[in-house]
């Protein structure tokens, strides 16, 4: 029978992690855990925390996910279809605007 190797969690410091992963807002770092130690428990914790937190873990390190370009496109678009909606409701349903126009 084969044993696993337990493996000594490398700790990095966020400099060290921002030379790692480029040139990425250190806001996107999650410190706790420290770096090099988090575990895809770490990571589903802060996913079914009340504010939801979505990570991406890499050697050990949690980094929160950002919106895309095109989910952003999305939020834009369903935003002016809910704002238009909402005018157009105003006008309908209010007695002095139907009246005047």
């Amino acid at each position: 029978m084969t044993g696993m190797l337990a493996v000594e969690p490398k700790l990095f410091t966020l400099s060290e992690a921002f030379e790692r992963f480029g040139d990425l807002p250190l806001v996107r770092f999650w410190t706790d855990p420290a770096p090099g130690t988090a575990t895809e428990e770490d990571a589903l914790r802060l996913s079914e925390a009340a504010d939801k937190h979505l990570c991406e873990l890499i050697d050990g390190i949690l980094l929160e996910k950002t919106m895309g370009w095109y989910e952003s496109q999305l939020a834009l678009a369903l935003g002016s279809l809910l704002y238009n909606f909402g005018n157009s409701l105003a006008v309908y349903s209010n007695p002095k605007v139907r009246n005047s126009a």
